[in-house]
């Protein structure tokens, strides 16, 4: 057999990919003549490399903290926003202002709790008077977040948030 096979076949490709990703994401310095055309076949390459699983991005390698973030949280088919403050020493402060039934009745809920980040997952337990009232785990995307949580009867709902 000849052509494709002769050069090592598939393993060979694939060793020369490989090779490419390290080149392309191995920082260096740019000279002024390079060209635009160059500069995006490189972003190209490393763009195809990264979905390739063969180099990280800085995405996966650096995901965002929540330290210091205040979200926009939706509760479930609850209409009212949460809004909530991810401290540097892992406490949160929620609150929410609501307002409903006729006469229309307003208040506004302010809750506490602690909260983890491993990478893009994230979890907080909100404490009210009783510790693990409500459970949530969920999933960082860029400026989003969105995920389940759950209370002390075992009624799970699914959230999702925005960064403020």
């Amino acid at each position: 057999m000849g052509g494709f096979y002769q050069h090592g076949g598939l393993d060979h490709v694939v060793d020369k990919i490989e090779r490419l990703c390290h080149v392309l994401a191995t920082p260096k310095p740019v000279e002024r003549k390079t060209t635009m055309y160059l500069r995006l076949l490189t972003v190209g390459g490393i763009v195809a490399c990264a979905a390739l699983g063969l180099v990280q991005t800085s995405a996966q390698t650096n995901p965002p903290t929540l330290v210091g973030t205040k979200w926009a949280i939706v509760m479930g088919d609850n209409p009212d926003i949460w809004h909530y403050r991810f401290n540097s020493d892992h406490t949160l402060n929620a609150t929410v202002h609501s307002c409903f039934g006729a006469p229309r009745k307003c208040y506004t809920t302010t809750d506490d709790g602690t909260w983890s980040q491993d990478g893009n997952s994230v979890s907080w337990d909100e404490s009210l008077a009783t510790p693990h009232v409500v459970q949530c785990t969920g999933t960082i995307d860029g400026n989003r977040m969105s995920g389940t949580a759950k209370n002390n009867s075992s009624d799970t709902w699914t959230w999702t948030a925005k960064r403020e």
